[in-house]
């Protein structure tokens, strides 16, 4: 039987190759997943390891200096006491006192080399040779004093810089010029990642990302013969409460950890794209199988006649899928390969950072493809094998166009109704709770709904395609109306072509629908909340220090502005890791700050008082007129009186308590605190004050200046890319519906030859017949996509609801240009289709068509 099912494939080979395809298509995604998470896994494993050569141990303040109020006062440093200390203990071999933080080299299009978040400032630490070990000169000299830099050799490169060259950075504030004196060697991991590498001297770089003598990290390699724990002890007991001691093998398992996590993470959202296209495959599997089930009819009926049994035939059809899968799973493998290396540049066009290095093939990828492409192939081929079992040898002396008995769609409706009916039930339990706690009874209900539009499509191919025939043959004929006939003569098998492409559509429709309704929402908020005409925020996160927030309110054309500063008090028994606030200007607040107050006024704030978000006035049990205790940062206690009381109900700017900047800041222990947002309304009068906003910010890459119409197209802008993402990693499960239609349409030429054969005869053209298959390809298209539109904007509806608690001004959209898109993709999808059947099955001799069995 096996070598009867080799045979059936040699025989049948381009009846099977749309099958193919569709597993290679399937089976490509999923290898190309697989390999690259081991190939991310593999550079970012290297780029750790880097980073922790040579570190026994490493000695990091609790946080970084220079950055926002902590919730305790700060830990001691590191100083330069500490570092002498450490290097006097026994087992140390070496010690290397570090001081780094964020430092952008910008280049001559004012865009940072690095990136925002990948751009680092470091102090260069030369060793008793004079040569600085982890960041070796290629040229030139170490940085000597505040006005000169020595880059990576990298960032010199993309940058065009030379030695001398007059170079721009920036930190946490303006653009500063430096002189570039020297280039390195970036021997660290990150770096070996695309960051970029400013050094300064040491006292430089205490004083941009520190304080003059302290640290922010310590690493000490042991002697020969010193164990990492012992030597982790003898620091830990020397170094002060406050400051983390940990050994180079417990923070080479935590990068691991980290790295396993994000790597499966990653695969696993891959994957479950992957795994659409593979449950979109399966439909072409199926339908492919059961349709050459009932062309072989007399074949099988033979081959039982002459002694095989069921379980033989069962076993030659399975036979059959197994030879597909593996073959068609070694080609999706390799085709796999250029998936692998394609993903992370089509991630980084839309916006990512991943890493890109050698392609990593490991065995274990080569056998998930292998068998997750044979058993779904096999899978879908099952019940095919099962029919094909059920042939009586008696249809032995049966013709082959003898039309098979159509079997009752009682069980598909009953098990369909059932299904739909929990669905619905799941969907409607999980949006009744209307915020994320219903997140798994709705994404349960999508899917059964799915499966239950699956089963009962049957029941209406029928009904609906002859309906269609009534306007097909008005417009096109008898051409049209024999289209509109075929499509509904096989319920079930139009209905699983249909259905590949429903799935597609289905998922692409509620993304879309979710996503513009959300960016609806967005709008709406920005018009009722947002007073202000410009925002400037940074796009790291650092955020805007004093001299930019100054320059900014003075620049010409401003009418009121303020800054939105973020600190936290010490931990109390409400909140376990203190309170937020947000320090503002109460003048500039006041106009710019829409807030929903529920007790209480803004206008009430001033130096002394406190608008608080109702959930903190639950928490602390306060009222308007209230008096808080709170725990400033730098161990001293005062009391605010509660000035008003606001709803954080769809809040977009603000869900901390408010006060002001003069009451908290110099309590803050001469901590630089930064704005992360500035809010600016122009002057009557006043024209486009981006420019002159930008250059009060000093012109630094990280400052963002947008006006409101700029705020709604960033806005929008997101929203798209993740859209065209999430399209592209779709395509593949649509690309597999195409060949599904390609396939049934091919098959049911070969199954029709003689019926085409006779309509030739009488007289219909070839014309003719090419529009007969086009348009039978268009109405199972244009079928599968308003299905798939449909459960869309249902299961999108429904999941809508979970954000309305949290997001009131959420509203459904219907995107009716998106919608009419799909449907021309749909249609247009149908007519290509269509034409590789369509010119065979118009090219067939009438007469040769006619004896055709």
């Amino acid at each position: 039987m096996f070598r009867t099912a080799w045979r059936n494939i040699l025989a049948h080979k381009l009846r099977l190759l749309m099958t193919a395809l569709a597993v290679v298509c399937g089976i490509a995604f999923v290898s190309g997943t697989l390999m690259f998470g081991d190939s991310y896994a593999s550079v970012r494993k290297k780029a750790v390891g880097q980073d922790l050569e040579g570190v026994s141990v490493q000695v990091t303040a609790d946080r970084i200096p220079g950055g926002r109020a902590m919730a305790e006062e700060a830990p001691p440093l590191l100083n330069d006491k500490v570092a002498k200390e450490i290097s006097g203990l026994p087992g140390v071999q070496a010690v290397r006192a570090e001081v780094s933080g964020f430092s952008g080299v910008v280049d001559h299009k004012n865009k940072l080399i690095g990136g925002e978040y990948s751009s680092v400032g470091a102090n260069h630490i030369a060793g008793t040779d004079g040569r600085d070990a982890r960041h070796p000169l290629l040229s030139g000299r170490a940085p000597t004093g505040p006005g000169e830099i020595a880059v990576d050799q990298e960032t010199a490169r993309k940058g065009g810089f030379r030695l001398g060259d007059t170079v721009r950075v920036v930190t946490d504030g303006p653009t500063q010029q430096k002189k570039l004196v020297g280039i390195t060697a970036a021997n660290d991991g990150s770096f070996a990642l695309g960051a970029s590498l400013t050094l300064y001297d040491t006292a430089t770089a205490q004083a941009l990302f520190a304080k003059p003598g302290q640290f922010t990290q310590i690493t000490v390699t042991a002697a020969k013969g010193t164990g990492q724990r012992a030597l982790a002890d003898r620091i830990q007991e020397l170094v002060p409460d406050g400051i983390r001691v940990e050994t180079g093998e417990v923070l080479a398992a935590q990068q691991a950890k980290s790295l396993a996590k994000t790597t499966r993470q990653l695969n696993i959202l891959l994957l479950g794209f992957a795994g659409v296209s593979l449950f979109v495959g399966a439909f072409t599997i199926a339908n492919t199988f059961t349709m050459l089930v009932t062309q072989r009819t007399r074949e099988i009926a033979l081959v039982r006649a002459v002694g095989a049994t069921r379980k033989q035939v069962t076993r030659a059809i399975l036979a059959e899928s197994f030879l597909i899968g593996v073959v068609s799973s070694v080609a999706g493998f390799v085709l796999g390969t250029g998936i692998a290396v394609g993903l992370p540049k089509l991630i980084n066009g839309f916006g990512g950072s991943l890493p890109e290095g050698p392609l990593v093939v490991s065995p274990t990828s080569l056998l998930c493809a292998l068998a997750v492409g044979v058993l779904v192939t096999m899978a879908a081929a099952w019940l095919p094998a099962r029919r094909a079992a059920r042939i009586a040898p008696v249809q032995a002396l049966s013709t082959v166009e003898t039309p098979a008995k159509g079997r009752s769609l009682a069980v598909r409706a009953v098990l369909g109704g059932v299904l739909a009916a929990v669905a619905l039930a799941l969907l409607a339990m999980g949006a009744a709770t209307r915020d994320i706690t219903g997140q798994q009874p709705v994404m349960a209900g999508g899917f059964l709904l799915l499966i239950a539009a699956i089963a009962l499509t049957p029941l209406l191919a029928g009904p609906l395609l002859t309906l269609a025939g009534a306007p097909l043959r008005r417009i096109f004929g008898i051409c049209g109306a024999f289209a509109a006939l075929n499509a509904a003569r096989n319920p079930r098998r139009t209905s699983a072509t249909a259905s590949a492409l429903m799935v597609g559509l289905a998922l692409m429709t509620s993304v879309t629908v979710g996503a513009l309704s959300v960016q609806g929402g967005l709008d709406k908020m920005a018009e009722k909340d947002q007073r202000a005409d410009y925002v400037l925020s940074t796009s790291n996160g650092v955020g805007l220090d004093a001299a930019q927030v100054s320059a900014v309110a003075k620049t010409p054309g401003v009418g009121a502005s303020t800054a939105l500063q973020e600190a936290r008090t010490r931990p109390t028994a409400a909140y376990e890791y203190g309170m937020p606030l947000q320090l503002v200007d109460p003048a500039g607040y006041r106009q710019l700050v829409n807030l929903k107050m529920l007790s209480g006024s803004i206008d009430g704030l001033r130096e002394g008082t406190v608008l608080l978000p109702d959930h903190a006035a639950r928490m602390l049990n306060a009222n308007v007129g209230s008096r808080i205790e709170v725990p400033y940062p730098d161990r001293t206690s005062g009391h605010l009186e509660v000035a008003g009381i606001y709803s954080t109900e769809g809040e977009p700017l603000s869900r901390t308590a408010v006060a002001t900047t003069g009451t908290v800041t110099p309590h803050l222990g001469g901590e630089k605190v930064h704005a992360m947002t500035m809010l600016v309304k122009a002057a009557a009068g006043a024209g486009d004050l981006t420019p002159a906003l930008a250059k009060a910010a000093g012109d630094s890459p990280l400052v963002q200046v947008k006006d409101r119409d700029a705020m709604r197209k960033d806005a929008q802008a997101n929203i798209y890319m993740t859209l065209n993402m999430l399209y592209g990693l779709l395509a593949m499960s649509v690309l597999i519906a195409v060949l599904g239609i390609v396939n049934t349409l091919a098959l049911s030429v070969f199954e029709r030859t003689r019926e085409i054969g006779m309509l030739r005869a009488v007289g219909l053209q070839q014309r003719g017949v090419k529009l007969m298959i086009r348009l039978e390809s268009v109405v199972i298209s244009l079928f599968g996509a308003a299905l798939g539109i449909g459960l869309g904007t249902l299961i999108a509806a429904f999941a809508g609801q979970l954000v309305v608690k949290s997001f009131p001004q959420y509203a459904l959209v219907i995107p009716w240009g998106r919608i009419g898109a799909f449907l021309a993709v749909a249609l247009l999808i149908g007519i290509l289709a269509a034409l590789w059947p369509a010119r065979r099955a118009a090219r067939l001799n009438p007469l040769e068509a006619i004896k055709a069995e």
